[in-house]
């Protein structure tokens, strides 16, 4: 399930980014956390680089929520 969760994370970011060849991974940690209803969670977030058309090298880091069985339930930027 976890390398699965990380698949799917990684590809979400590939179809929103427009020039995903531009795409760099600089950082990956994956971790359990406890929501608010007391359930266990799985969350995910991914530092990468990526360059603009214009050659401006920008930095994001986008996170992810899957539940313990993967289906990912939210994704959001996570400066």
């Amino acid at each position: 399930m976890l390398r699965m969760s990380s698949s799917i994370a990684r590809n979400y970011i590939y179809r929103q980014l427009q020039a995903s060849h531009h795409y760099r991974e600089l950082s990956h940690n994956s971790y359990y956390v406890i929501g608010t209803d007391n359930k266990r969670y799985y969350h995910i977030s991914i530092r990468y680089r990526i360059k603009h058309s214009s050659g401006e090298d920008v930095i994001n880091t986008h996170c992810f929520n899957f539940t313990e069985s993967g289906t990912l339930i939210e994704t959001f930027s996570c400066d």
